[in-house]
């Protein structure tokens, strides 16, 4: 009966050695799956600063191309006020010169 359970015990032992390895097998598996996960966070938050910092260029670009509208519709208005003034005088030597 001892060496029956010395036999069992030695087959159980077995049984544990090998679902160890088969634990520590599944843990590299799980070392390397986690590894290589960041290895892909990492290059997705390089992409999104990548991305923030055009997203940010862009926007400055869309701001300084505003202004710059606004400049040139404010130098339309004065310009236009400059030719109706000048169309004004043109229409008023006109007269004076028909009346000459």
């Amino acid at each position: 009966q001892i060496k029956a359970s010395y036999r069992h015990s030695q087959s159980e032992l077995l049984k544990l050695k090998q679902e160890s390895k088969r634990s520590d097998g599944n843990l590299e598996e799980a070392d390397r799956a986690l590894l290589d996960l960041q290895h892909q966070l990492t290059l997705v938050r390089q992409e999104r600063d990548s991305l923030s910092t055009r997203l940010g260029l862009s926007q400055a670009q869309i701001n300084q191309l505003k202004k710059e509208k606004k400049r040139l519709e404010d130098e339309s208005i004065k310009l236009q006020r400059d030719l109706s003034a000048v169309e004004k005088e043109k229409s008023s030597n006109d007269t004076e010169l028909a009346t000459i």
